[in-house]
Formats: structure tokens, sequence, C-alpha cells
């Protein structure tokens, strides 16, 4: 027989019951792909991982986007493992195109917008589990907008309403599995000139490099910007060799009258790189997305390569699970940038080019000699590696250095002045 105090117990007990059951089914939206590569249509998908140490029965669970007429009821039988993974597909056959994975249901029946949307899911009381909007606008990482990318949780514990706690994965993705360092993205982009200065315009240009340890023969390979329509391919016999390095100018003339002596070089593109925000795209020469990266002019992106004669410049020795798609990846170099080779160590993220105005040394580009501006405390001259050349102490004003001991190719010259200021300027040593 119940008494008042077992009756009162009762409706905390049961609210006690669900409250456990919904905490011990918690379910994470863990990755995104809502805009395919037009040359990658895997179709719109999104991935849910089970944290806990049971499987979840989600027979007739629902899942809504933010147009109220999109509903996919999931199919009877339907469980996530626990620690697993599950893919919601909009599209099975496309997605069968590029996937071979298990741990899949759908169609849907519905994508999700290329702009922004929300993806819910319900329990099969429509109860409300999840619910996350996402955008293809910043504060979001713009990667994941028809540029081959996906959307990558950071963290289960970090609030995914928060442009913040995602990141852009690989192109295609990981979809059923945790994130995967993108191994296989060898040949990158390093280094991006998209707003010279007047003074020093050398056209826009950037800068491939192959990480791998063989060379890499990108004959008709394709290069495109943000738009389809801009297009240039790659001719024939153009090979990068071992870690090196390839410049795709838009403007010889420019490109040439800034930077003498860069042999690694191809052109001209038939399109220029926006100043205010772009992609670069890579294609293989079956016109299949291998790597994308997108920059903007505005923080947190650094505003020295913005029309102020800086470039961004990629890590020295780039890891495969950074996102090049993230402004925290991208620094900026020496004055002028360093295309065609590796950017100098001693000034990698421009530390301390801008605590002085650049000494203009000349002639530059010279075969014999460089005059100095003004005196100096210490003039050092570099090659691109880092490694000291040269060196002075207490120079003057007009004191030629002597150059000719020097090979051919590209220098830096550190300048200290005597209240402590460093700069730096970019030297073009030539073959006499």
């Amino acid at each position: 027989m119940l008494n008042f105090r077992s009756f009162f117990f009762l409706p905390f007990l049961f609210f006690l019951l669900i409250k456990g059951t919904l905490q011990g089914q918690a379910l994470h939206i863990t990755e995104i792909n809502y805009n395919s590569d037009s040359t990658l249509s895997t179709g719109d998908w999104f991935e849910v991982f089970n944290p806990g140490g049971s499987p979840i029965d989600l027979s007739g669970y629902k899942i809504k986007d933010s147009d109220p007429l999109n509903l996919y009821v999931v199919p009877p039988g339907t469980s996530i493992a626990a620690g697993g993974y599950l893919v919601f597909v909009a599209d099975t056959q496309r997605f069968n195109n590029h996937y071979s994975i298990p741990n899949k249901v759908g169609p849907m029946g519905f994508g999700l917008n290329n702009n922004t949307d929300q993806i819910q899911i319900f329990s099969p009381t429509n109860q409300l589990l999840i619910q996350v909007t996402y955008s293809d606008s910043t504060p979001w990482n713009m990667g994941a907008d028809g540029l081959g990318r996906t959307l990558e949780l950071l963290s289960t514990s970090a609030d995914p309403n928060n442009p913040n706690s995602w990141r852009i994965g690989c192109v295609l993705g990981s979809p059923g599995q945790a994130y995967q360092p993108c191994t296989n993205e060898t040949l990158i982009v390093s280094e991006v000139n998209y707003k010279s200065p007047l003074v020093a315009d050398a056209g826009d240009w950037f800068e491939l490099r192959n990480l791998s340890s063989s060379p890499r023969d990108l004959s008709g390979f394709y290069v495109r910007d943000e738009k389809n329509t801009n297009l240039y391919k790659i001719p024939p016999a153009t090979i990068i060799s071992p870690d090196g390095f390839l410049v795709l100018y838009a403007d010889l003339t420019l490109f040439n009258q800034e930077n003498p002596g860069i042999a690694n070089k191809i052109g001209p593109l038939p399109f220029g790189l926006s100043g205010t925000g772009d992609a670069i795209r890579i294609y293989n020469a079956a016109d299949k997305l291998i790597y994308s990266m997108h920059y903007l002019d505005y923080a947190p992106w650094p505003n020295e390569p913005d029309g102020n004669g800086y470039t961004l410049e990629a890590p020295r020795n780039p890891l495969p699970h950074w996102d090049v798609n993230s402004a925290a990846y991208w620094g900026y170099g020496c004055l002028g940038g360093s295309p065609g080779y590796l950017v100098p160590e001693n000034c990698l993220m421009g530390s301390s080019e801008s605590e002085a105005e650049p000494a203009q040394i000349f002639p530059n580009p010279s075969s014999r000699y460089v005059v100095l501006p003004r005196p100096f405390t210490l003039v050092e001259v570099l090659d691109t590696e880092g490694r000291v050349c040269m060196q002075h102490f207490e120079t003057s004003e007009g004191l030629k250095l002597n150059l000719e001991f020097l090979a051919p190719g590209p220098y830096f010259i550190k300048f200290l002045s005597a209240s402590g200021k460093i700069s730096y300027q970019r030297l073009m040593h030539l073959p006499r």
C-alpha cells in the first residue's frame, strides 16, 4: 500500500530514470559535409558519434533540418555501436561512389543548405536531443563551403553551435570514423601573394610545394581559385623535385621585375587572386580535387600580406593534422616573400620585420656588391636556410658589401640599428 511519502517519491524517481536514460544515450554530431566540390560530388551527409560504453538503438529517431517539411525517420534495427560512428546520407548512390563504409543510413530524402542550416535529432517520442546550426560565412571557416572539405568537431565537450568548436577536415573528410590527418595531401600551397604594394607590384602569384620524397609530375593538373570558370592547366613536363617548389604567376613582367632569377615558375595564370579573400584549389589530371585552401584579408588573418609588401607563408615543416584553412596555420615571411624556395626560419611569421623600416640596399639585384643606405650596428647576409654567410659590425653609410664570393641566388640581409631594431631586405645575387 502506497503512503504519502512513497507517492511523492515515485514522480521524482521517474524523473531520475528519464534523465539518466537521456544522459546515457548522449550523441554528438561530429562531422558535416554540406557543400561538396563539384568534381567530388558525394552528396550531403553528417556523422553522429556515440561516446558511451553501450550501443544505442536509433530505431524511430527523427532527423530534421530547418525546413519543416524535411523529415527522415531512422529505420528499425538501426543502432550505433559503443564508441562508434554512424553517417546519415542524403544520397546513398553518390556517397557510395566515394566511400566504402558499412556504418551509414539513408537516403534521407533531403540535403543540407549550402549557406546555413540546422540539423536536429529527435527521439521517437519527439524529444529534441541534438540541434546544431552551421553557416558558410565568417566566423565559420569557409574551407568546407564547396572546397571539398568538411567541418570536423574539435571536441565532444565543445559547443557545436560555436564556430570555434570546428576545424576543417581533409578533402572528402573522414565519414564513419574519428578525424584522420591529411597524410595524402603532399602537394600543398606554401605561399600566396594576393595583394602587392603599389611600389613593388609583383602581380598575383602563389607557390606550390611537393612534401613527398619523390618527384611529382604535375603535367595536365589544373588550378582554380574560388570560381570554377577561372582555370589554368599546368603544361606538360612540369615536375616538382622532392621537397621542391613551383611558382604560378599571373604577370611575368611584374613577377620578374620584383623576383629576378627565379627559374622554377610557370604561367601566366588567366586570373588573379582577390585582395579580400579567395580560394586556391589543385586538381589532378583527371580534374578531381586533391587540395584546397581559403584565405581572408582580415583578423585573425595577418594584415602584413594585405598590400604591405609581405606574403602569406605556410609553416616550414607542416604536419598533416594542421588545418590549412585556419588563420593560425598561416603567417607571413620576409619582405617581398620567398617565391620558389623555403622561407628563411629567422623571418618566418614576420616577428621582427615590422619593428623597423626596411633598409633599401642598392643595386638590387646585383652581381658584384650592394651599398648600405645608412650606418648599422650589425649587418648579416643570410642564405635561404637562415645561415649567416657574411657579417659586419659598426658599418658606415655608403659601405659596399662585396658579393663576388657568394654563389648566385636569393639572400636576405639582416640589419640591426643602433636603437636595437631589426629589419630585413631581400637580395638577389646574379651570376657575373
